[in-house]
């Protein structure tokens, strides 16, 4: 079957008739449904829509290449490459099957995405390891013309080996360090607690992020599973940032929940990861709109998970940015979900059929919402208007 990985190859190099309809019946009902359900068409006449339509978003997908992009919610355990996942795992017994398991289906529950973590957590346990993951992320992204990136990943769940928290933060920024002077690209680390642990746990990543304020962790995040795990119950650790002076963004309304977006606003999240379904909590959505909350929105893996949507199209982040919602567009997990910033841009665009104007703002968005300090958003602002004007 052909992947989400397959809209990042040019229809030119799928040589196979079989794998120009697979790919045709993939794009089908992701980018145009009502256009190609109008008619019954031919096997041909398919082929012809795919080589066509897909030429044109290839092209697309060149100028949205070349944008300097940013990306506000990937996640390090997320976001590994298949061969170093499966050159680690080499040094851990008893592990299932690789790549079944840590790319999901393109329609999974949460629970099933999740699962794949199991295995990309359980590779990233020595320094070595964590310092690799974080420098390689780093790589991929500015490649793809990424300039800023904040990074997460929850530190409590690589001590298996015997490492202390520290050194698990350490591991991380020396890998983005190290990256930083590689690559024109700029990065910042988020610490997540997981909800599904006990508050005593998210209130020693509170204190743990405070240790390297000012030292590349600007942020704390509430991640995992939402059913059963309301934010509110770890208000302690975001209470313990907040009078350190770090930053709060919150995983709510992922893959349901929207009385969860509330709860993240009402302990003073500045930012909302996902944020799907904020529409079914109209008066939460209008406090959003009011405030100008930004969103994190990821598309693919939104599309992959939430139970709502058959296609890009159905997505509420249009109808998010229409009513002036900034909403910021990022991978979440580029190895689960088989993307990176370039395609889910992409998606977007041709979904909604977007402006190059909405495109300039949905990345200003980002830059505004960045958790940086004001000079560096001044220079990432400085190098959009040099793309933008040049």
């Amino acid at each position: 079957m052909v992947s989400p990985a397959s809209f990042l190859a040019s229809p030119n190099e799928l040589n196979e008739p079989n794998e120009l309809y697979e790919l045709y019946e993939l794009y089908e009902p992701l980018f145009f449904p009502q256009l190609l359900h109008t008619f019954q068409y031919s096997r041909f006449l398919k082929l012809s829509i795919v080589m066509i339509c897909g030429n044109i978003a290839y092209m697309k997908r060149d100028l949205v290449y070349d944008l300097p992009k940013l990306d506000l919610h990937v996640h390090l355990d997320g976001s590994l490459r298949l061969g170093t996942v499966v050159e680690l795992a080499q040094d851990v017994p008893d592990l299932p099957n690789i790549k079944e398991t840590v790319i999901p289906p393109l329609r999974c529950s949460l629970e099933r995405y999740l699962a794949a973590f199991d295995v990309t957590v359980a590779v990233l346990q020595t320094e070595v390891s964590l310092t690799r993951a974080a420098y390689e992320l780093c790589e991929d992204a500015a490649k793809e013309n990424v300039i800023y990136m904040e990074i997460r990943f929850a530190p409590l769940l690589h001590l298996r080996k015997g490492l202390t928290p520290q050194q698990v933060v350490e591991a991380v920024l020396t890998g983005m360090t190290q990256a930083e002077k590689d690559y024109p690209i700029k990065t910042n680390l988020i610490l997540c607690a997981m909800k599904q642990e006990s508050p005593a746990n998210s209130e020693k990543v509170a204190r743990l992020a405070i240790e390297y304020l000012d030292k590349g962790v600007v942020a704390i995040d509430l991640a995992g599973p939402e059913v059963n795990f309301p934010p509110i119950r770890h208000h302690k650790a975001v209470e313990i940032v907040r009078a350190a002076g770090l930053h709060v963004t919150i995983h709510a309304g992922e893959g349901c929940c929207a009385h969860h977006i509330k709860q993240a606003i009402d302990l003073g999240a500045e930012r909302i990861g996902h944020g799907v379904y904020l529409y079914e909590d109209k008066k939460t959505e209008n406090e959003v709109v009011k405030k100008k909350i930004p969103l994190e929105i990821c598309p693919t893996s939104n599309l992959q998970i939430s139970g709502i949507m058959n296609s890009y199209a159905d997505h509420p982040m249009k109808q998010y940015l229409d009513e002036g919602i900034p909403i910021t567009l990022n991978t979440d997990n580029r190895l689960m979900s088989q993307i990176d910033v370039t395609h889910e841009l992409s998606a977007a665009s041709d979904a909604f059929c977007l402006s190059w104007n909405e495109i300039k703002m949905i990345l200003s968005n980002s830059v505004n919402a960045a958790f940086a300090p004001e000079d560096v958003k001044d220079r990432l602002r400085e190098i959009h208007h040099r793309y933008f004007n040049q």
